[in-house]
């Protein structure tokens, strides 16, 4: 996950680049590179790099991702509860590392934990309206691309329908 963010934070980079900004062998990225790829979370960046050797990468969807959930394929919904389970332990770090910040940066920490009860229809366009605003900003917000200095980091997690039954897990 570290690594999908971290190319979601650029509009392009390399395995070297993204090696040095998480601290691992550049192999290591280029491997889970290929990976992401083959599932479609990455794809190579053609407009970037001068020859065959220098690939550059982006991430298909800097906004995020959507699981839909309904795959008959039961190697697809394996992959995808362990995507979640990922996902759950990064943002379970995410809101650990904000607890060791929030009390001394009064200024900029914000928890909003609401509970909204909606049709499917007001989910609907709840979802949408939502995502105009976050387009809006993610454009502000990709602006500062080459320069992070003396910015405000701000994160985001939301999940859907928390009240539906639970799905027996096999593993």
């Amino acid at each position: 996950m570290r690594l999908l963010h971290e190319l979601a934070d650029r509009p392009a980079a390399r395995a070297t680049d993204l090696a040095e900004a998480l601290g691992v062998p550049a192999n290591s990225v280029s491997f889970h590179l290929r990976q992401m790829e083959r599932y479609g979370f990455v794809e190579r960046d053609t407009e970037h790099g001068s020859d065959r050797r220098e690939k550059w990468w982006r991430s298909t969807n800097r906004d995020g991702f959507r699981l839909t959930g309904g795959s008959e394929d039961e190697s697809a919904v394996a992959v995808a509860r362990d995507l979640v389970r990922t996902i759950g332990a990064h943002t379970h770090a995410a809101v650990d590392e904000w607890l060791g910040v929030a009390v001394s940066d009064a200024g900029t920490s914000v928890n909003h934990d609401v509970r909204l009860h909606l049709t499917d229809a007001e989910f609907a366009q709840f979802r949408s309206e939502l995502g105009e605003v976050w387009d809006r900003w993610l454009t502000v917000s990709r602006g500062h691309d080459d320069d992070h200095e003396d910015l405000v980091t701000f994160r985001d997690v939301r999940f859907g329908w928390t009240d539906r039954p639970a799905i027996e897990d096999e593993g």
